[in-house]
């Protein structure tokens, strides 16, 4: 049997600060993993947007990927 998320996190055997300082933690490495793997793809995608026809196709790209996602939600969607 599945229990609950809140009965869970109340049953806590650590003090909120330490929950909350683990949490932060985690948050912030995430945090600069994302900028960091932000930056990197930032560095390689400069090249291919020099042009104008260069900013179409990224355009093109970025709008296919948002409408794939779109279609997903709208398949998932109960």
């Amino acid at each position: 049997m599945r229990r609950p998320l809140s009965e869970l996190a109340s049953k806590s055997q650590r003090p909120a600060a330490h929950q909350f300082l683990v949490l932060g933690s985690i948050y912030l490495c995430a945090e600069f993993v994302s900028s960091a793997v932000y930056s990197a793809c930032g560095k390689q995608i400069r090249r291919y947007i020099r042009t104008s026809r260069g900013v179409a196709r990224l355009n093109k790209a970025t709008g296919g990927f948002f409408i794939g996602a779109g279609a997903l939600l709208l398949a998932a969607r109960q």
